[in-house]
Protein backbone atom coordinates (compact mmCIF):
# COMPACT_ATOMS: atom_id res chain seq x y z
CA UNK A 1 0.00 0.00 0.00
CA UNK A 2 1.43 3.55 -0.88
CA UNK A 3 1.78 6.21 1.98
CA UNK A 4 -0.16 9.37 1.24
CA UNK A 5 1.85 12.37 0.72
CA UNK A 6 0.62 15.91 0.86
CA UNK A 7 2.33 18.45 -1.98
CA UNK A 8 1.42 22.07 -2.47
CA UNK A 9 2.27 23.90 -5.27
CA UNK A 10 2.50 27.77 -5.00
CA UNK A 11 1.88 29.97 -8.58
CA UNK A 12 3.07 33.48 -9.38
CA UNK A 13 -0.93 35.34 -9.00
CA UNK A 14 -0.49 33.62 -5.30
CA UNK A 15 -2.50 30.86 -6.17
CA UNK A 16 -1.96 28.07 -3.64
CA UNK A 17 -2.98 24.19 -4.46
CA UNK A 18 -2.43 21.44 -1.93
CA UNK A 19 -2.62 17.78 -3.41
CA UNK A 20 -2.86 14.50 -1.10
CA UNK A 21 -2.49 11.30 -2.09
CA UNK A 22 -0.85 8.47 -3.40
CA UNK A 23 3.34 10.03 -4.21
CA UNK A 24 3.39 8.33 -7.68
CA UNK A 25 0.26 9.90 -8.53
CA UNK A 26 1.12 13.55 -6.95
CA UNK A 27 4.22 13.20 -8.69
CA UNK A 28 2.86 12.77 -11.81
CA UNK A 29 0.18 15.82 -10.80
CA UNK A 30 3.19 17.74 -9.96
CA UNK A 31 5.18 16.76 -12.74
CA UNK A 32 2.14 17.43 -15.18
CA UNK A 33 1.56 21.13 -13.83
CA UNK A 34 5.55 22.05 -13.72
CA UNK A 35 6.48 20.49 -17.10
CA UNK A 36 3.37 21.00 -19.37
CA UNK A 37 3.39 18.61 -22.19
CA UNK A 38 3.35 20.10 -25.88
CA UNK A 39 -0.28 20.15 -25.78
CA UNK A 40 -0.91 21.81 -22.58
CA UNK A 41 -4.42 20.72 -22.54
CA UNK A 42 -2.89 17.30 -22.09
CA UNK A 43 -1.60 17.89 -18.49
CA UNK A 44 -4.40 20.09 -17.17
CA UNK A 45 -6.83 17.20 -17.90
CA UNK A 46 -4.66 15.03 -16.05
CA UNK A 47 -4.61 17.62 -13.50
CA UNK A 48 -8.47 17.47 -13.24
CA UNK A 49 -8.87 14.53 -13.35
CA UNK A 50 -6.89 13.84 -10.20
CA UNK A 51 -8.61 16.71 -8.12
CA UNK A 52 -12.21 14.94 -9.41
CA UNK A 53 -10.94 12.09 -8.18
CA UNK A 54 -10.69 10.00 -11.83
CA UNK A 55 -7.65 7.93 -12.55
CA UNK A 56 -4.95 9.48 -13.97
CA UNK A 57 -3.71 6.80 -15.85
CA UNK A 58 0.03 6.51 -16.90
CA UNK A 59 2.04 7.36 -19.66
CA UNK A 60 3.12 3.65 -19.94
CA UNK A 61 1.29 0.71 -18.86
CA UNK A 62 2.53 0.11 -15.33
CA UNK A 63 6.39 0.38 -16.58
CA UNK A 64 8.31 2.27 -13.91
CA UNK A 65 11.47 3.60 -15.27
CA UNK A 66 14.49 4.89 -13.16
CA UNK A 67 13.30 8.45 -14.32
CA UNK A 68 10.07 8.11 -12.56
CA UNK A 69 11.43 6.59 -9.69
CA UNK A 70 13.44 9.18 -9.09
CA UNK A 71 10.97 11.99 -9.37
CA UNK A 72 9.11 10.02 -6.74
CA UNK A 73 12.16 10.44 -3.95
CA UNK A 74 12.17 13.81 -5.19
CA UNK A 75 8.53 14.07 -3.89
CA UNK A 76 9.24 11.96 -0.74
CA UNK A 77 11.96 14.44 0.01
CA UNK A 78 14.83 12.22 -0.34
CA UNK A 79 16.92 15.07 -1.80
CA UNK A 80 15.86 17.04 1.01
CA UNK A 81 18.66 18.15 3.12
CA UNK A 82 21.86 17.00 2.21
CA UNK A 83 23.46 16.51 -1.50
CA UNK A 84 22.89 13.06 -2.41
CA UNK A 85 25.63 11.25 -4.78
CA UNK A 86 24.22 8.61 -7.78
CA UNK A 87 25.54 5.64 -5.36
CA UNK A 88 22.91 7.21 -2.56
CA UNK A 89 20.49 7.43 -5.19
CA UNK A 90 21.53 3.43 -6.25
CA UNK A 91 21.28 2.42 -2.91
CA UNK A 92 17.92 3.66 -1.74
CA UNK A 93 16.34 2.44 -5.01
CA UNK A 94 17.69 -0.84 -4.62
CA UNK A 95 16.41 -0.47 -0.91
CA UNK A 96 12.92 -0.15 -2.30
CA UNK A 97 13.02 -2.96 -4.76
CA UNK A 98 14.52 -1.53 -7.96
CA UNK A 99 18.68 -2.58 -8.83
CA UNK A 100 19.73 0.08 -11.03
CA UNK A 101 23.60 -0.20 -11.80
CA UNK A 102 25.00 4.03 -11.54
CA UNK A 103 24.74 4.05 -15.23
CA UNK A 104 21.19 3.50 -15.52
CA UNK A 105 20.90 6.51 -13.28
CA UNK A 106 23.13 9.26 -14.95
CA UNK A 107 20.88 9.97 -18.01
CA UNK A 108 17.82 10.11 -16.06
CA UNK A 109 19.33 12.32 -13.04
CA UNK A 110 20.65 14.31 -15.95
CA UNK A 111 16.96 15.02 -17.41
CA UNK A 112 15.29 15.76 -14.05
CA UNK A 113 18.13 18.42 -13.49
CA UNK A 114 17.03 19.93 -16.76
CA UNK A 115 13.48 20.09 -15.88
CA UNK A 116 14.48 21.86 -12.94
CA UNK A 117 12.99 19.35 -10.47
CA UNK A 118 16.69 18.99 -8.80
CA UNK A 119 19.73 21.07 -8.47
CA UNK A 120 23.63 19.49 -9.14
CA UNK A 121 26.97 20.73 -8.14
CA UNK A 122 30.59 18.97 -8.83
CA UNK A 123 32.04 17.64 -5.52
CA UNK A 124 35.19 16.03 -5.82
CA UNK A 125 34.89 13.65 -8.74
CA UNK A 126 30.67 13.24 -8.19
CA UNK A 127 27.83 15.17 -8.54
CA UNK A 128 25.84 15.67 -5.45
CA UNK A 129 22.24 16.32 -6.32
CA UNK A 130 19.73 17.96 -4.00
CA UNK A 131 16.46 19.84 -4.09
Amino acid sequence: MDEKIEAKIDFADGTVVTIVGRSDIVTKVIIAVKNPCVEDNVSEKRAIGFVEGKSVKPNRKGKVGPGGLIEELIFEKYFSGQKKTIEEVQKRLSEKGYPFETPYLSTPLKRVVRKGLLKREKVGSQYGYWV
